[in-house]
């Protein structure tokens, strides 16, 4: 396992870690400001118990801005594809 730090404010602002199974799990301090941050913010707060991470993962792969009402949803169970149904 590796694990890096950067520091930044007097401390440590992110951590990177590897796990022997290649997963890299990152922790940051983010600080958001009123007015510049408005759908970051209510991305954070809207989103249910146990779904933040998903929630910024989504916000990161496809950027939200002032423009965009994403909604995100949290999916009722899981699945797998081949439970899809994709037959030809």
């Amino acid at each position: 396992m590796l694990t890096l730090s950067a520091y930044g404010n007097g401390g440590v602002m992110a951590t990177l870690i590897e796990r022997h199974d290649g997963t890299l799990t990152l922790l940051v301090h983010l600080t958001f400001k009123r007015g510049r941050d408005d759908s970051l913010i209510e991305l954070v707060l809207a989103a249910p118990h146990g779904c933040l991470a998903s929630y910024i993962r989504e916000a990161m792969r496809s950027g939200v801005n002032q423009n965009n009402d994403q909604i995100f949803q949290t999916p009722e169970e899981d699945f797998t594809l081949p439970d899809i149904g994709t037959e030809l």
